[in-house]
C-alpha cells in the first residue's frame, strides 16, 4: 500500500467511510496526512439541537480545517408540538390502542430531550459577533443555505423514534417563530457584509423567510443589501403572513428590489411566495419599470405563489432579454394531500396564451416552463421538444364545489406526473377518486388553463356515466384545447376508452 501512487491513495480514500478513514490514518505518517483533507466534508451542517456553531468555531481556528468550508447550511427546523402530537395521533389511529400508547411515550419523551438541547443551543447559534469572526477565518466559503423545512432529525441518530421523523413530513408540524428566523437570517447577513471584502458569497438560500425581514429600518436594510453585492445565485422563499405584512408591504417590496438591485452578478433568481394565499407583486414590479432595469448577467429565473398581470410580467422579462435563458413560472403545486396548492402563478389581468406568445417574439429562450394558476385548475403541461414525446401533468388539480357560500376545495388531487396517452383515463380516474374520498360530493368543476373553462356537472343522482356521456365530453374537451390553440391528434384503440387522445400544446 505504501508504494502506491498518491494519486490512487487519494482515490481510495474518497470512498472510505469516515471510521475506515480513522483507521487507515493510524497506520502511517503518510496515509495521516494524504487522509487529513478528507476528514471533513466541504459542506457543514448545522442541527438545532447540537452545539455546532462551537465546532464550527473550532474548525475556522484550525489552519489545516479552515480551509475545505466551502458550504455552511443551517438547519433551524423546530416541532410545533401542539400540531405535532395531533399528527401522530392521525398516523397511528388503526394501531392497537397500547401500541399506539407505547410509542407516543417513547417518541414525545425523545422530543423534551430534543427540545431542551434545542433551547440551550438554537438561540445563540447565529450571534452576529460569533459569525463575524467564523466567517472571517473561512477563505473558501461561498454558499450559505438557511432551512426551516429539513427534518432537524437525523435517520442515523438512535435517539430519534421513526414517529418522530414521519409527523415531519406534514407541513403544519413545522414550526415558524418568526421573529427569532427574522433576528437569525439578519446576523448571517450582517456578518457576511462585515465580512465583505474578504469574503465572496456567491449563494445564498432560505426556503422560509418572513416578509416582515425586508421591512426594517433603513440603517439595517442598508448592511443587509450590501451582503448581495457578490451573489450569483440567490432562492428566496417567502413567507407572507397578512397580519404582520399587510400594513407595510409597499415598503417591504421597496426594500426587496433595492437588495436585488445590488445583486448586479446575479445569474440565478428563484423567489417566491408561501402562506394562505398567493401575494400581488405589483409593487415589486413597479420598482423595476421606473427605470427599465435589467439584470446583465441574469440566464435562469423563476417566479412562484404570485399575483400579476400580463403586462407587468410580459415588461419585466423583456427588459432581461439581453441574457435570460431559462425561466420558470410557476411551482410544483400540490405534493401531497395535505398541503395547500399555492405554487402558481395568477394572472389577475390578461390571458396566458398572449402572454406566451409575446415572449416567444421578443425572448429567445432555451427553455421554458409555465405552471399557470386560473381558479382551480388542471394546468396544461408545455409543448414537447421532441416529436412524439410523451406528454406529462405536472401540476396541482383539485375539485371545487359551488354552494350558495361560495366557492371551497373538496380534494386536491394526489396526481403529480401522470402520463397523458388518454385523457379518458385522467378523467375517469379524478372523477373516481372524487366519489371515493367525498362519496356526498355534487358539483365538481373542472378548468383546463383556460379562462373559457369546460365545466363538468355530475348530479347526485346520476352516479354513473356511460360511453356515450364519455364520448361528448371528450369532444368538447378538445374543442375547448384547439381554440386554446393547441393541435390534437386523434386516434382509436377500443382497449382503452371510447375517444383516446394523445396532445401537444402549441400556445397558452
Amino acid at each position: 500500500m505504501e508504494t502506491l501512487p498518491n494519486e490512487l491513495r487519494r482515490a481510495i480514500l474518497t470512498h472510505l467511510p469516515i471510521s475506515d478513514l480513522k483507521s487507515i490514518r493510524q497506520t502511517s505518517k503518510s496515509w495521516a496526512l494524504l487522509g487529513q483533507q478528507y476528514l471533513l466534508s466541504p459542506i457543514f451542517r448545522t442541527l438545532p439541537h447540537c452545539p455546532d456553531t462551537l465546532h464550527l468555531k473550532g474548525i475556522s481556528s484550525h489552519p489545516a480545517f479552515n480551509h475545505r468550508i466551502q458550504a455552511i447550511h443551517f438547519n433551524h427546523g423546530e416541532v410545533n408540538e401542539y400540531s405535532g402530537r395531533h399528527n401522530s395521533y392521525f398516523l397511528q389511529y388503526l394501531m392497537v390502542p397500547e401500541e399506539r400508547l407505547t410509542q407516543q411515550y417513547t417518541t414525545w419523551e425523545a422530543y423534551e430531550y430534543f427540545k431542551q438541547l434545542t433551547q440551550k443551543y438554537l438561540p445563540t447559534s447565529c450571534d452576529e459577533d460569533t459569525l463575524t469572526g467564523i466567517f472571517a477565518k473561512l477563505p473558501n466559503l461561498t454558499t450559505l443555505e438557511v432551512s426551516l423545512t429539513r427534518c432537524p432529525f437525523t435517520d442515523s441518530d438512535p435517539k430519534v423514534p421513526d414517529l418522530l421523523t414521519n409527523i415531519w413530513n406534514f407541513p403544519s408540524t413545522r414550526l415558524l417563530p418568526r421573529v427569532a428566523t427574522v433576528e437569525r437570517m439578519t446576523s448571517i447577513l450582517h456578518a457576511v457584509s462585515a465580512n465583505s471584502s474578504a469574503l465572496s458569497i456567491t449563494t445564498i438560500s432560505h426556503d422560509r423567510l418572513p416578509f416582515e425581514f425586508f421591512f426594517q429600518n433603513p440603517k439595517k436594510m442598508a448592511v443587509i443589501s450590501s451582503a448581495f453585492k457578490n451573489l450569483t445565485s440567490l432562492t428566496l422563499l417567502l413567507e407572507y403572513s397578512d397580519l404582520p405584512n399587510d400594513t407595510h408591504a409597499t415598503q417591504a417590496f421597496s426594500n426587496l428590489a433595492k437588495c436585488l438591485r445590488a445583486a448586479s452578478l446575479l445569474r440565478d433568481l428563484s423567489l417566491g411566495f408561501q402562506g394562505r394565499r398567493k401575494i400581488d407583486i405589483a409593487p415589486l414590479l413597479a420598482t423595476f419599470a421606473e427605470d427599465e432595469f435589467a439584470f446583465h448577467h441574469l440566464s435562469t429565473l423563476q417566479l412562484q405563489g404570485m399575483i400579476t398581470s400580463e403586462t407587468s410580467l410580459l415588461n419585466f422579462l423583456v427588459h432581461q432579454k439581453a441574457s435570460l435563458t431559462k425561466v420558470t413560472l410557476g411551482g410544483e403545486g400540490v405534493k401531497a394531500v395535505r398541503q395547500p396548492t399555492n405554487g402558481g402563478i395568477f394572472l389577475e389581468t390578461g390571458s396566458w396564451k398572449g402572454l406566451v406568445e409575446r415572449l416567444s417574439e421578443e425572448l429567445e429562450l432555451e427553455y421554458s416552463n409555465t405552471k399557470q394558476d386560473h381558479h382551480c385548475l388542471v394546468p396544461l403541461p408545455p409543448p414537447s421538444p421532441v416529436a412524439g414525446e410523451t406528454q406529462y401533468l405536472h401540476h396541482d388539480i383539485c375539485f371545487v364545489e359551488r354552494t350558495n357560500l361560495g366557492s371551497r376545495r373538496l380534494m386536491p388531487c394526489t396526481v403529480c406526473t401522470w402520463p397523458l396517452k388518454s385523457l379518458f383515463n385522467l378523467i375517469h380516474y379524478l372523477c373516481k377518486a372524487a366519489k371515493r374520498t367525498h362519496p356526498c360530493f355534487v358539483a365538481p368543476r373542472f378548468v383546463c388553463n383556460t379562462e373559457q373553462a369546460l365545466r363538468l356537472v355530475a348530479r347526485k343522482k346520476d352516479r354513473s356515466h356511460g360511453p356515450e356521456f364519455w364520448k361528448l365530453f371528450l369532444e368538447k374537451s378538445l374543442e375547448a384545447m384547439e381554440r386554446e390553440g393547441g393541435s390534437v391528434r386523434r386516434h382509436h384503440d377500443s382497449r382503452k376508452a371510447p375517444i383516446p387522445v394523445q396532445w401537444s400544446l402549441s400556445g397558452g
